[in-house]
């Protein structure tokens, strides 16, 4: 973990331990995004890397950054695996956008859907 110091802009890096809190070096951290007007401040939403270390900038003023932006994330290792069953939407989103070319290569393809088939108003048994 550090603190980069150059004229108002400092970069922090430490462990997301909350919706906009990061442990950096010397305590947690609140990050506050810029707002619409000047003197406006809302949360930076760091949720997606909760538990994870990141880099985030901006002015730091005691425990809060202000006009805060993320600036370093860890590289996200997918698992590829044949046999991984898809737990979410973005899962399959990423199986069909990966698998994209093979799937156009069928006759008669028009694209691509995810959900459940009806045929004749009854729906499909799942293939499993």
């Amino acid at each position: 973990m550090g603190v980069v110091l150059e004229e108002g802009y400092q970069e922090i890096t430490g462990e997301v331990i909350g919706y906009n809190i990061i442990e950096g070096p010397s305590g947690a951290i609140s990050c506050y995004r810029h707002g619409m007007v000047e003197a406006w401040y809302s949360p930076l939403s760091l949720t997606e890397y909760m538990g994870n270390t990141i880099t985030v900038a901006g002015e730091l003023h005691g425990s809060s950054l202000y006009k805060a932006q993320i600036t370093g994330v860890p590289e996200k290792v997918i698992d590829h695996a044949q046999d991984k069953e898809a737990k979410s939407l973005n899962d399959l989103l990423r199986i069909r956008s990966a698998n994209r070319e093979k799937i156009e290569v069928g006759n008669g393809n028009l694209g691509t859907a995810l959900g459940l088939k009806c045929t004749n108003g009854q729906r499909t048994p799942l293939l499993l």
